[in-house]
C-alpha cells in the first residue's frame, strides 16, 4: 500500500509557507496566522549534533489584524570584512551570479525547509528570556553564524494539510504538527467519533521521522462521515508525581468523508484461539456484487479461494484452515486478496496466484459518487490475520482492586464497599480473586508512604500476569495510557508496561495473555489503546464475528471523559449507586454488559452519570459467566 501524504507529497515541516527575508544582519520569518495562536521559533545553523535547536522564543504571539505573523532573528547573519554589518545594508553580491539581493530574494518564492526532526524534549525555563536564546540542553549561547534552519510551531496540535470534509480513502499518512513551550512529548493519540480506534495506533517514541504522522487505515472504518481528532500528551515535570505534571491539549475536532469500494469496519487481526477458524469479511460499496475472496499464506502463496454473491454488500468467507489438498494449516497468519464484479464489470486484478501486491482499483467508467454506466469491479488486500496462541490452563479468575486515593472524601468507605462487591460474586462463585486480600475485600492500592505504595502496586502487577487472571475491575484514577496517576511508573501501570507484560503488542508473540472482561472504572480509560493492552478489541463485535475467527468473545469498559468522585468534600453517590447497581445487573440478574449499563441508569440516585462516556468495547453482549471456562 502507498503511504498517502497530503499537501502534495510535498516534504512537510511545522508551519506551512513559512518564509524567510535576510535584511542586512537581520533575519526575518514570516509565516500564516489566525489571531489569537502562540507559536514556538527555533533556529539551528546546521544540521548536524553539534548544533542543537536553539530556542529563540516559547509564547510568540500571533500579529493583530493580519493573516501573517512575522519574527527577526537579529544580528544572525555576519558578512565578510567589507560586507555591510548595518540594518537595511545588502550582503555582496555572489561571483556565481545567485539571486542574494533582498530585492531579488523577494522576487522569487523561498524553497520549502528540508524536513526536520520535531523533537519536543526540551525544557526553556521562562528566567531563561532575558539572557539569550539557549540551547536544548541549557548550555551555553549559540554563536552568530551564517542563516542556517528555522522551524515555527503553534502551541497545541493541529492536523497538516487536512481540512473539513476531505475524502479520504486507502491507507493515508496525516501528518500533525504539535508544541508546548515545555516539556516531553509522551505521546500523542487520535480519536475517531469521540472514541479510540484500530484504524490508526498510538504515536509514541520513538516518533516517526522526519515528521510526526498517522497512518490511518480508512478501509478500517464505514463509509460515511466522521469526526476526527488527535490529542498529545507532555510531561513538565518528571520530579513532580502529581497528575498536573503531565498535559493533554486536544486538536480542534475535523470531519472526514470516507470512501472505500471495498471496506473492514469489523476486521478482527486475531484467529484460532479455541479451535481452527479464520473469518475474512469485508463490506463492499455496491451492494450487489459477484466477489471472491483469495486467501494467501505467510510466504505470501496462494492457498485457495472462496466465492458468493451479496445484496446488502455483506462479504464473508470462513475458512477451517483445511486447504484444498486437504492439509491442515498452522502459519503464523494469513491474509486475502477481495475481488468484487458488479453489473458485468473486468475482473479487478489478474488471477490470484502469482502477484499478490494488489492495488486499490476502483470503477473508473463510472460517473458521479460510485454509479457506473456499465458495470465495474475493484480489488484490495486485506490486513493480516494473527494466529493466536493465547491458551487458557484453567478458569478465568479475578483481579479487583480500589486506589486509596480519596480517603480524604466524607462516607470514602462506600467506595471500599462498591469495589468489595466485586470480591464477593467472584469468590461465592468458586472465581479465585487476587491479589491476596483480607476476607470479602478488594485489595487496597494505598497511596503513602511511597513503600507501601510500591509494594501494592507490585502485588498488582503480579496478580495480572497470573496465567488464569482473565477479569479485572480496577477503580481508582486512570488516564488514557494508564492505570494510576502522576509520573512515577512505580505507582502507575502504563499500557506499554501492559503489552509487555501481557505480550498483546506483538502480533506474534506466543504467550499471549488476552482478557476476557475488563472494567478500568478510572478518567479516560477507553480513550487510548489500553483494551488493545488487555488484548480486547477497540471496536464493538457481534459473537458470530468471534466464533467464526475461533476466538473466545471478550469486552472492555472504560470511560472517555473525566469522571466525578467526590463533590464538597463529600464522595458522589451517584457514582457509587450506578456502579453498584451495575454490578446487581450484571452479576446477579444475569443480564448482558449493555443491558446492564442501561437498566444501572435508571434506579434513583444515578441520574447524574452520563453513559454516553461508558465506553463498551468487543462483545457488548457478554454476560458475567459466559465463555469464562476452558475450552469455552
Amino acid at each position: 500500500m502507498l503511504l498517502v501524504l497530503f499537501a502534495n507529497q510535498q516534504p512537510v515541516h511545522a508551519i506551512e509557507d513559512l518564509r524567510l527575508q535576510v535584511q542586512g544582519t537581520n533575519v526575518v520569518l514570516s509565516w500564516p496566522s489566525v489571531e489569537g495562536e502562540m507559536f514556538i521559533v527555533r533556529y539551528r545553523p546546521r544540521l548536524d549534533e553539534a548544533h542543537p535547536w536553539t530556542i529563540l522564543t516559547n509564547d510568540y504571539p500571533a500579529a493583530l489584524g493580519t493573516n501573517r505573523t512575522t519574527f527577526v532573528h537579529a544580528g544572525v547573519v555576519e558578512y565578510p570584512a567589507g560586507g555591510s554589518g548595518e540594518a537595511g545594508g545588502a550582503p555582496p553580491e555572489s561571483k556565481d551570479g545567485d539571486a542574494d539581493t533582498d530585492s531579488e530574494y523577494n522576487q522569487q518564492e523561498p524553497p520549502p525547509l528540508p524536513p526536520v526532526s520535531w523533537d519536543s524534549r526540551w525544557i526553556r525555563d521562562p528566567k531563561d528570556q532575558a539572557e539569550g536564546a539557549r540551547t536544548e540542553s541549557g548550555g551555553e549561547q549559540v554563536p552568530l553564524g551564517a542563516t542556517g534552519f528555522y522551524q515555527v510551531v503553534r502551541h497545541g496540535v493541529h492536523f497538516i494539510g487536512l481540512t473539513n470534509g476531505m475524502r479520504l480513502s486507502g491507507v493515508v499518512g496525516l501528518p500533525i504538527e504539535v508544541g508546548h513551550p515545555e516539556g516531553e512529548l509522551l505521546h500523542v493519540t487520535i480519536m475517531i467519533d469521540d472514541y479510540g480506534t484500530e484504524a490508526a495506533a498510538m504515536l509514541k517514541p520513538p516518533f516517526p521521522t522526519p515528521f510526526l504522522y498517522f497512518t490511518l487505515d480508512t478501509r478500517l472504518l464505514s463509509n460515511g462521515v466522521h469526526t476526527i481528532q488527535a490529542e498529545a500528551t507532555w510531561m513538565v515535570d518528571p520530579a513532580n508525581p502529581d497528575p498536573a505534571a503531565l498535559v493533554n491539549i486536544a486538536s480542534p475536532v475535523m470531519e472526514i468523508e470516507v470512501f472505500n469500494e471495498i471496506s473492514f469496519p469489523n476486521w478482527s487481526f486475531h484467529f484460532g484461539e479455541l479451535y481452527d477458524s479464520l473469518l475474512i469479511n469485508a463490506v463492499s460499496a455496491h451492494p450487489d456484487v459477484d466477489w471472491e475472496v483469495a486467501i494467501f499464506d505467510s510466504q505470501n502463496q496462494y492457498v485457495g479461494s472462496f466465492f458468493g454473491h451479496t445484496t446488502d454488500g455483506q462479504i464473508r468467507a470462513v475458512w477451517n484452515l483445511i486447504d484444498p489438498f486437504g492439509v491442515r494449516r498452522d502459519d503464523p497468519w494469513f491474509d486475502a486478496d477481495i475481488y468484487t464484479w458488479w453489473d458485468g464489470g473486468e475482473a479487478a486484478a489478474s488471477v490470484p496466484g502469482a502477484e499478490t501486491k494488489v492495488k486499490m482499483v476502483y470503477g473508473s467508467r463510472g460517473k458521479g459518487e460510485g454509479t457506473l454506466e456499465s458495470g465495474g469491479s475493484a480489488a484490495t488486500m486485506t490486513p493480516k490475520k494473527f494466529l493466536s496462541s493465547d491458551r487458557w490452563t484453567g478458569p478465568g479468575n479475578w483481579v479487583v482492586v480500589n486506589q486509596q486515593a480519596f480517603n480524604h472524601l466524607i462516607d470514602h468507605e462506600l467506595l471500599d464497599e462498591m469495589t468489595d462487591n466485586f470480591v464477593g460474586a467472584a469468590e461465592s462463585r468458586g472465581y479465585v480473586v487476587r491479589p491476596p486480600h483480607p476476607p470479602g475485600q478488594a485489595y487496597r492500592l494505598r497511596t503513602s508512604p511511597l513503600s507501601t505504595a510500591t509494594n501494592d502496586w507490585n502485588a498488582l502487577r503480579t496478580a495480572l500476569i497470573h496465567p488464569t487472571s482473565r477479569n479485572f475491575f480496577y477503580f481508582g484514577h486512570g488516564g488514557r495510557d494508564q492505570i494510576g496517576s502522576g509520573t512515577n511508573t512505580l505507582t502507575r501501570i502504563t499500557t506499554a508496561q501492559l503489552y509487555n507484560a501481557l505480550a498483546t503488542e506483538n502480533p506474534l508473540a506466543t504467550n499471549r495473555h488476552a482478557y476476557r472482561f475488563v472494567f478500568l472504572d478510572g478518567c479516560e480509560t477507553a480513550k487510548g489503546d489500553l483494551p488493545l493492552a488487555f488484548g480486547i478489541p477497540k471496536k464493538t463485535m457481534t459473537v458470530a464475528d468471534f466464533a467464526d475467527d475461533g476466538r473466545r468473545p471478550c469486552a472492555f469498559m472504560g470511560w472517555t471523559a473525566t469522571k466525578w468522585i467526590g463533590i464538597l468534600n463529600r464522595v458522589w453517590y451517584d457514582h457509587i449507586n450506578f456502579v453498584t447497581w451495575f454490578k446487581y445487573e450484571w452479576i446477579e440478574k444475569g443480564e448482558s454488559l449493555k443491558e446492564a449499563v442501561r437498566r444501572a441508569r435508571t434506579y434513583p440516585g444515578t441520574s447524574g452519570i452520563n453513559t454516553s462516556n461508558l465506553k463498551i468495547y468487543g462483545y457488548d453482549e457478554l454476560r458475567y459467566n459466559q465463555y469464562n471456562n476452558p475450552p469455552w
